[in-house]
């Protein structure tokens, strides 16, 4: 069942895998680093991006 579902997929894989590109050896940061001055009362607000679990 899943071969055929598939089968008209796999031209187009094909045709993308040709123009992909290796990925670095080393990874990137997952995350930004940033320094700011903040006050004693101050709120700040941190981004989620993505959940691990």
């Amino acid at each position: 069942m899943l071969d055929k579902a598939n089968q008209n997929r796999r031209g187009r894989l094909a045709e993308e895998y040709q123009v992909m590109r290796a990925l670095p050896a080393s990874r990137l940061s997952e995350y930004d680093e940033l320094s700011c001055l903040v006050g004693q009362h101050s709120t700040i607000r941190v981004k989620k991006v993505a959940d691990d679990n």
